[in-house]
């Protein structure tokens, strides 16, 4: 399948107008359906915060890469990984710097925030001590 195309619910759907103009006119009901299905997808935004420095080592490296493969092209922003020393509050104008728990984020496009939540349950990161992930439905 072209990296441009994506499985959506047993469719198989395109994301470029040139696949889409190539298709038989039967297809072309089936893309437009994608497209709507698409576009109803929910965006949420996980959190991750740790107790305690998660090792940044090759097995660790290589977990997140394998979770972030099986969840495809749901993942709509990886994200990135924070510095807890390079962080700063700002509450009713006085700015205070002290690290906190907050290691990173990455935003995933779902159905529902139970799928969302599923995919972390099943996932690797599940399993991993010291980090919790919060979720939240960005609007």
């Amino acid at each position: 399948m072209p990296a441009e195309d994506y499985v959506n619910g047993g469719l198989r759907c395109f994301h470029s107008p040139t696949n889409a103009q190539t298709l038989l006119t039967a297809d072309i009901e089936n893309h437009i359906t994608c497209k709507k299905q698409r576009n109803t997808m929910k965006k949420f935004v996980y959190i991750y915060l740790v107790s305690q420095t998660i090792p940044d080592n090759e097995a660790n490296v290589q977990l997140w890469g394998q979770w972030f493969e099986k969840l495809g092209k749901s993942v709509a922003d990886v994200g990135s990984s924070f510095e807890s020393s390079d962080q700063a509050q700002v509450t009713a104008g006085v700015v205070t710097r002290e690290p906190d728990d907050i290691a990173g984020y990455t935003i995933v496009e779902a159905d529902s925030l139970d799928q969302a939540v599923q995919w972390l349950v099943e996932g690797p990161l599940a399993a991993m001590e010291n980090l919790q992930v919060r979720v939240y439905e960005a609007k």
